[in-house]
């Protein structure tokens, strides 16, 4: 035998070994490797390429077997892969050519579905029948298409997909996200409550976006959505009422007439104004005259006001006077809503003593009617556009001008700046979508004099919070807390929350001491200080070190040594500040790993 058929025989026999004992591999082991397979390597079907949202055409993306692939690696993978029924019932929708083999692997482990307009509507998808078949098993349930573009049908796909007076015992969550244009056509609304009735005993959580019959004793989280036309308040309470062990409830939008045409537009209300306007009549005739429904176990409500039917819906429900409530994208314009929604139980239980005062970017962001988001919440500030997720009692306001906010505010009986616990000054910068405009803080946009009126009115204010306000902002409003002029602002003032979003000037943090030490001096201290943010590293100063070089042993110095005593001198230690309160938080980033102050100090330099 030659050394090269010796080199190669070998290299043979070890491939096979090493092949043998990959192929049997402890069955705990192979289980491992598919379930972490099938989270990095998830199997996909052939994806369509559309024309048009109307017409589908043949697969122009293909599929990608995944973690199916393992299954060929020899018989023995392929015994352990074909056994885990909870992998093939998680791709039950991916493959449909191959429903009866992967439906048989998934044995009767429940499935998860999402169904697709386009997977009904290609001869290459699925078929009503096939997936009638997988609905009962469907532990988790998506749909987002339950009308035929194709056709007028009255009942269209629900009555096709079997939901219609159907049972579908293992659902526990479902979502129906998007019934197509059924809110274009009035005709298929007059007739919405005909459909028998789906009965789905173990339904836990619904998102749904027309009133089709569901029956869900079990029900605890209902989520209503999409278009106002298709849900006008005596509709949506009379949904609601099928539903007494309701825990959550969302709805973030309901029709109301006064705003229908400017939710069509001018010119698709003219020619649809008759025809919808009749659907609704019949969906209100349809349903039982409006009464009290009780939610006695609700946790939570949150709900979208856009006029008066928000009103009209809440005082035909009872629920807990410990119910968090949410009021979202809310409008200052309407006679008597603070006054009749603040009575309502979740309000009345739990103030709203904290108001978010927000400075938004815009497209109007370099005028005078730059606008800013106002959110009152109960307990603290809402510090985050993520207000709607607290599990606290607030009202969102609709983006408006900080002076038509200061008027509001003077008209309004209830929601005084004098009963304000809390007040956050904060930016929700999306400023990089608009090239062009520098991020402002709410002194820069409302003006020092404005934001000096309304503070005097904080008489109350114990914490304030200034949150990515910038240089100037943060500066202005610092300085108005100076005890010189009677009566002093903020007077009850004891805690104050500082984001520093990027390095600030000496005399920033100068006039911070400054006003720290006069309020102590004048007997209304600021007893708590907390600092946060990446910026709060070093002062700005840096003296520069241009003509410097990398190191010059003639002239006795170098150059790492001077950037090292220069980042020293303006490194921010709080031990100033934390002289003049009586308790100092230090709620930095990490600095010492985010700081480029050194590479500031480099960039100045002549390295050449």
């Amino acid at each position: 035998m030659t050394t090269s058929t010796a080199l190669t025989t070998h290299a043979s026999v070890e491939r096979t070994a090493h092949s043998t004992s990959i192929a049997n591999l402890p069955y705990d082991v192979l289980c491992e490797l598919y379930h972490t397979a099938a989270i990095f390597d998830p199997p996909r079907g052939p994806r369509q390429g559309l024309d048009d949202h109307y017409c589908s055409r043949p697969s122009t993306f293909p599929g990608d077997l995944g973690w199916i692939k393992l299954t060929h690696v020899s018989r023995h993978w392929r015994e352990v892969g074909l056994g885990l029924s909870a992998l093939w019932a998680g791709i039950v929708c991916a493959f449909p050519p191959t429903i009866e083999d992967i439906l048989l692997r998934a044995g009767s482990t429940p499935v998860a579905a999402v169904l697709e307009q386009d997977a009904v509507t290609s001869a290459y998808r699925w078929s009503y029948d096939d997936i009638g078949r997988i609905l009962p098993r469907a532990r988790s349930l998506e749909i987002d298409f339950l009308y035929n573009h194709r056709k007028y049908d009255v009942q269209g796909p629900w009555c096709r997909l079997s939901m219609a007076g159907q049972t579908l015992p293992s659902v526990e969550r479902m979502r129906v996200l998007d019934s197509g244009v059924v809110y274009q056509d009035g005709h298929v609304l007059r007739y919405f409550g005909h459909a028998p009735a789906l009965h789905t005993p173990s339904l836990r959580a619904l998102s749904i976006d027309l009133p089709w019959p569901i029956h869900a004793p079990s029900l605890r989280s209902l989520c209503i959505h999409r278009y106002a036309i298709q849900w006008p308040w005596q509709v949506l309470l009379n949904f609601i009422k099928s539903f007494p062990l309701l825990e959550q409830l969302e709805f973030l939008i309901i029709t109301d007439d006064t705003i229908k045409n400017s939710l069509l537009g001018r010119s698709r209300a003219a020619y649809r104004m008759d025809e919808e306007s009749l659907a609704l009549n019949a969906m209100r005739r349809h349903v039982d005259p409006p009464s009290v429904v009780h939610l006695p176990y609700l946790k939570r409500l949150v709900c979208q006001q856009d006029g008066c039917a928000i009103l009209e819906l809440m005082d035909h429900l009872d629920y807990p006077a410990t119910t968090i409530v949410k009021i979202i994208d809310c409008k200052y314009d309407l006679p008597g809503f603070f006054e009749s929604i603040i009575s309502r139980p979740g309000f009345n239980h739990a103030p709203l003593d904290h108001l978010t005062i927000s400075s938004v970017t815009g497209e109007a962001w370099e005028t005078t009617h730059s606008v800013v988001r106002t959110v009152w919440a109960t307990g603290q500030p809402c510090l985050s556009e993520q207000h709607v997720s607290d599990e606290r009692s607030s009202i969102a306001m609709r983006n408006s001008s900080f002076g038509n906010l200061l008027n509001r505010m003077k008209k309004t009986a209830v929601l005084p700046p004098s009963e304000l616990r809390g007040l956050a000054l904060s930016h929700d910068c999306t400023c990089v979508e608009y090239p062009g405009i520098q991020c402002r803080g709410i002194a820069e946009i409302a003006g020092e004099y404005r934001l000096t009126m309304f503070l005097r009115r904080c008489v109350n204010v114990a914490t304030l919070y200034l949150h990515h306000q910038g240089q100037i902002s943060s500066n202005t409003a610092i300085i108005l807390l100076a005890p010189i002029d009677e009566p002093t602002i903020l007077p009850a003032l004891r805690t104050l929350d500082i984001h520093v979003d990027e390095v600030y000037v000496k005399t920033w943090w100068t006039d911070l001491r400054a006003i720290l030490e006069a309020r102590r001096d004048a007997k209304c201290p600021i007893t708590r200080l907390i600092i946060r943010g990446p910026g709060a590293c070093h002062t700005s100063n840096c003296p520069g070190h241009e003509g410097l070089v990398m190191k010059d042993e003639y002239a006795g110095w170098d150059l790492d040594e001077e950037v090292s005593t220069c980042l020293e001198r303006r490194q921010i230690h709080l031990e100033a500040e934390e002289f003049f309160v009586e308790e100092l938080i230090d709620a930095r980033d990490d600095w010492v790993y985010l700081c480029e102050c050194e590479e500031h100090c480099y960039s100045s330099c002549d390295l050449h």
